[in-house]
């Protein structure tokens, strides 16, 4: 059977025949799968999860999921999949140019889901906001900038 979950998972929308279900195991490898299994390692190089994971999907077609996680180092990672593509991840902090992360980061995409934004405290104890749009990624220090 599959590995046993450790900590919180996360689940999206299955419809089409996507991968709904996103998991970290003790080692913190992540693993996948539908609502009807199979669950399988998600083999795409993507770091070891280190914190609970987050997500949100975007029910405009394609239905998107996006999952994130920190890892021991700190690196805010997004794992995403559109309709039934096959998964990628980033590393949040290296493409905004962003600190790492001290808490578990967040992620939601806007009402359009169009726009995805990830939020996390960084390890300069700092919110950061983290914004892709149009395919470009831009970072935020909302603490630098509260009043």
């Amino acid at each position: 059977g599959a590995p046993a979950m450790v900590g919180r998972g996360a689940v999206g929308w299955h419809g089409e025949g996507q991968e709904a279900l996103a998991y970290r195991d003790a080692a913190g490898a992540i693993h996948v799968g539908g609502f009807q299994g199979p669950v399988r390692a998600l083999d795409i190089g993507a770091p070891a999860a280190d914190s609970d994971l987050a997500s949100a999907e975007s029910r405009s077609h394609p239905i998107r999921l996006a999952v994130v996680y920190r890892t021991a180092a700190g690196a805010p990672i997004l794992l995403e999949r559109s309709g039934t593509a096959t998964w990628t991840f980033t590393d949040l902090a290296a493409a905004a140019a962003a600190p790492t992360a001290t808490g578990n980061p967040t992620v939601s995409y806007d009402s359009s889901g169009t726009r995805l934004m990830a939020a996390y405290v960084g390890a300069d104890d700092h919110v950061h906001v983290l914004t892709r749009e149009a395919g470009t990624w831009t970072h935020t220090d909302v603490t630098a900038i509260a009043p």
